[in-house]
């Protein structure tokens, strides 16, 4: 029984299962394929930029699964993505965490935010964020917030640091919005070809 469940376990994260809840879209975190990209929205977007000149899937680079979103940034002109969570009801002294993992080729600050509003970008109910350097290995990066006001919309932001000036590129793969105060750890798909599997705590 167990070498059946072991067996069972390793073709589920080596097609690309990653086993945690998420309180974003269907196929939005895990960014397997383009329909994620139609839910995120790019913080300050240059009106003379479409949204696949900034960031897309990347095929050859994740944390677990097949592939992950690629960002290029440049503050404060255009920096990271927004991902709204599902629902329209969240209540103050709930307690969430945001999630993702990240790794930047060139090493760089990377901020997770959880913010909410009652109207999208106009009227902030509190947020918090954390900010740590990503380099070229994949690490966790995660925020917990405990809600002080109602509001009708939760999101998670992932963003480059202010002070990263000149053009950046990172990747963002497992982003998510789960409930309580802990982020749960996603395992690497990368074990199981024998790779280092990535540290992200």
């Amino acid at each position: 029984m167990n070498k059946v469940f072991t067996w069972l376990m390793a073709m589920l994260f080596a097609s690309g299962y990653c086993l945690a809840e998420n309180l974003l879209p269907d196929n939005l975190g895990s960014f397997e394929s383009e329909d994620s990209l139609a839910q995120v929205e790019f913080t300050w977007k240059p009106a003379d930029k479409e949204l696949n000149e900034l960031c897309w899937i990347a095929k050859n680079e994740s944390y677990c699964g097949s592939s992950a979103l690629e960002l290029h940034t440049k503050c404060p002109e255009y920096y990271g993505i927004f991902a709204q969570a599902k629902g329209d009801a969240f209540k103050a002294g709930e307690t969430y965490t945001a999630s993702a993992y990240v790794k930047a080729p060139e090493p760089m600050n990377v901020l997770i935010y959880l913010i909410t509003y009652d109207e999208l970008w106009k009227t902030n109910k509190g947020d918090k964020f954390y900010y740590m350097k990503a380099g070229p290995e994949w690490k966790q990066i995660k925020v917990t917030f405990t809600l002080p006001k109602d509001a009708k919309i939760l999101g998670a932001i992932v963003r480059a640091g202010s002070e990263e000036t000149s053009p950046k590129v990172f990747y963002v793969d497992e982003l998510k919005i789960e409930p309580g105060a802990n982020a749960e750890s996603v395992v690497s798909n990368r074990i199981e070809s024998g790779a280092q599997a990535p540290q992200g705590k």
